[in-house]
């Protein structure tokens, strides 16, 4: 579980920023929404980020398309484990149901770091 007080907001300053922009702005699944999702989910496995499923109250996200930075650790268990000591960044790519959402999680690359598509 992450505190609200531990969260870092996610200044979007990297290539993945625009489409997280971008799927927070759009407010329906539309074409358009789906594949910006879809690319982005391409582009975050590419660069190793990992997938699991969580209740979306123990990682304060609210939707799909949410993201944040987060200093994890060196005594943390569970999901995050193999980020101890790493800054990371935390988005929510889909919706389980029951509360449950898709979280992919990576080291975050800092400013002028390439995400290439």
């Amino acid at each position: 579980m992450i505190n609200e007080n531990e969260i870092i907001k996610d200044p979007l300053d990297d290539a993945a920023g625009p489409m997280l922009a971008a799927l927070k702005k759009e407010k329906t699944w539309t074409k358009s929404r789906r594949a910006i999702r879809d690319n982005l989910v391409r582009i975050l496995k590419k660069h190793k980020y990992m997938e699991f499923d969580a209740n979306k109250k123990g990682f304060c996200l609210s939707g799909i398309g949410d993201s944040m930075l987060y200093q994890v650790p060196v005594k943390k268990t569970g999901h995050l484990l193999p980020f101890r000591g790493k800054l990371v960044r935390i988005v929510c790519t889909g919706y389980v149901g029951d509360f449950t959402y898709t979280l992919m999680v990576g080291k975050y690359k800092k400013k002028n770091a390439k995400i290439a598509a």
